[in-house]
């Protein structure tokens, strides 16, 4: 039997956190293994684990389906449902409402919700959760930003060799969060299907407001960095697919698109760091960094980011050339951001490290806490068998159709623009899919790599 099974759903985020949590509980005497999302359709890893589970801990849980598509597919009827919950900051509009899709719905709220903050965990119990089962045990990812792991990080030289950028000018870091910029209105028209029509043009103005946004940045970050003679990393969301950029970057030889490696290690080695609306402005602060918010439009009450209020944004070209003479001037940090309403989201202490806690929490869990009652699941395995098995053959078919599509000599007589994004796309997912499950080797040579800070 194992006693934890950590699912994981975006690599560059979220592995060192969980190779600490897992260390900590090998450490402690129990056995831990890892699966990716990208693995939950795997026949080997359902045979692996299916029934051999005692807890399954998740990077986020909403409502019954993700209970039955991720944890009872995977591991069956495990004794508790921990959710590391990886999204806890929203908009205003998001925390306002508690019926929205990111708060825990039907039977997720039974399950036991690691909370990075009092903020957080009180938005939980507003959504259903038991106030016992909504647990502060603080923000795992601000982690390895402790003095602790200060020479965890690659040096500079080290990290700029590695991606072939010039040390003779300073760089700027842009942390993106530009999602849906890289898609066309008759591609959001098409995964929304039968949505409703207000919804259908709410969505597309805003794919417009962010492409208008993305494109006027990018225009604004050229011409900082060849005044000031600068180098541009461009940090693309992990759910972005920065064709925009990518393209800047064919034109632009200071222009770097770079996905790789945890935002943190770009942050503490950059020396200017700017965003849209990314919650990495979060890791700037605990890095002791500044982050400066760019925002050629004004973003409305209802989507900004709750941790950004009263933030100071810099709206025009002429206002981010002010900034940078400014850095120029006297090369000190700004924080812009309120540090009170910081920590009322992240209750992050160096003292007591928030990976610690979590371990702490999923160690007690038999002593303190009630088991995930599946009986009101309703789960029919042999239908549930049949209904799995038809999504993926639908998703197989489709995958088929697109690689085929994508054989070069096929794609080179496709005319239509829309297919030719569509299979663009397929390929970034796939290939992004295939990097994002960690192998064996690189979990071990993190384990190596931690091992060194471990307290």
């Amino acid at each position: 039997m194992i006693d934890f099974l950590i699912f994981y759903e975006v690599k560059n985020r979220e592995m060192e956190s969980i190779v600490l949590l897992g260390n900590e509980l090998k450490k402690r005497g129990f056995t831990c293994e890892f699966i990716s999302f990208s693995q939950i359709y795997s026949i080997t890893m359902k045979k692996r684990y299916f029934g051999k589970v005692r807890v399954a801990v998740v990077p986020s849980l909403y409502h019954d389906k993700e209970i039955l598509h991720i944890v009872y597919r995977i591991a069956g009827k495990v004794d508790y449902i921990v959710n590391l919950r990886w999204e806890q900051v929203f908009s205003n509009e998001t925390e306002s409402d508690v019926k929205n899709y990111v708060f825990p719905k039907e039977n997720a709220v039974k399950a036991i919700h690691c909370c990075w903050g009092k903020k957080p965990k009180e938005m939980l119990i507003r959504a259903g959760v038991n106030d016992k089962n909504a647990v502060v045990t603080g923000p795992m990812h601000m982690d390895i930003l402790a003095p602790s792991f200060e020479k965890y990080f690659l040096s500079k030289d080290k990290l700029f060799d590695k991606f072939n950028i010039p040390q003779n000018r300073k760089t700027i870091l842009f942390i993106s969060s530009f999602v849906l910029a890289a898609y066309t209105e008759r591609e959001i028209e098409w995964y929304l299907g039968d949505v409703g029509g207000d919804k259908r043009k709410e969505l597309i103005e805003q794919l417009k407001f962010d492409k208008t946004s993305q494109q006027t940045i990018i225009s604004w970050l050229l011409h900082v960095a060849e005044k000031y003679d600068y180098n541009i990393v461009y940090r693309p969301h992990p759910a972005e697919n920065p064709l925009y950029a990518n393209e800047i970057s064919k034109n632009n030889a200071n222009f770097y698109v770079i996905s790789e490696l945890n935002v943190k290690q770009w942050i503490k080695k950059c020396d200017v760091v700017l965003t849209w609306v990314s919650t990495s402005i979060i890791e700037s602060f605990f890095a002791g960094v500044s982050c400066a918010v760019l925002r050629p439009l004004e973003i409305p009450y209802e989507r900004e980011m709750s941790v950004y209020k009263g933030i100071h944004t810099i709206k025009n070209r002429e206002e981010l050339e002010k900034y940078f003479d400014y850095l120029k001037a006297y090369n000190n940090n700004m924080f812009l951001l309120d540090e009170e309403i910081v920590l009322n989201y992240y209750d992050h202490s160096d003292k007591k490290l928030s990976y610690v806690r979590t371990a702490d929490l999923l160690c007690d869990l038999s002593a303190g806490y009630e088991k995930f009652d599946w009986n009101e699941m309703h789960i029919r395995p042999f239908m549930q068998e049949i209904k799995w098995d038809a999504e993926l053959i639908k998703k197989s078919l489709y995958k088929m159709f697109l690689k085929v599509l994508s054989v070069p000599m096929i794609r080179k007589k496709i005319q239509v623009k829309f297919l030719k994004d569509r299979i663009d796309s397929f390929l970034a997912f796939e290939k992004k899919n295939k990097t994002n499950i960690i192998s064996k080797s690189e979990f071990k040579a993190m384990e190596r790599k931690l091992s060194k800070y471990i307290r």
